[in-house]
């Protein structure tokens, strides 16, 4: 329980170390939540609004792959752009992107 507790308190302290160093990095929305939440005292009740205007700003610019100059560069898929596209496994989304990209 020890090592979970403190898992924790690094990332709430140290999030740019610990939390912000993959997909998320270059990723404002998800800072901007995560700074609106910490803020949050135990009875506040979260703007709802706020995060889903993020979130929404998150998936209109990412349109489901991840902005790159980089073309040959594997784009990341959310789930529910994956979904809504058909594919169900990794594998399938792989074999889809590489083949549409191939074009």
């Amino acid at each position: 329980m020890d090592e979970v507790r403190d898992a924790k308190t690094l990332c709430l302290h140290y999030p740019e170390q610990h939390l912000w160093c993959g997909t998320t990095q270059n990723m404002p929305e998800i800072h901007n939540i995560f700074h609106k939440i910490k803020q949050l005292q135990y009875g506040d009740r979260p703007d709802y609004e706020y995060i889903r205007e993020q979130l929404l700003t998150l998936l209109q610019r990412e349109e489901g792959t991840h902005p790159s100059a980089d073309t040959k560069s594997t784009p990341i898929v959310f789930v529910w752009v994956a979904r809504r596209r058909g594919l169900r496994s990794p594998s399938a989304r792989l074999k889809t992107l590489r083949s549409s990209s191939q074009h």
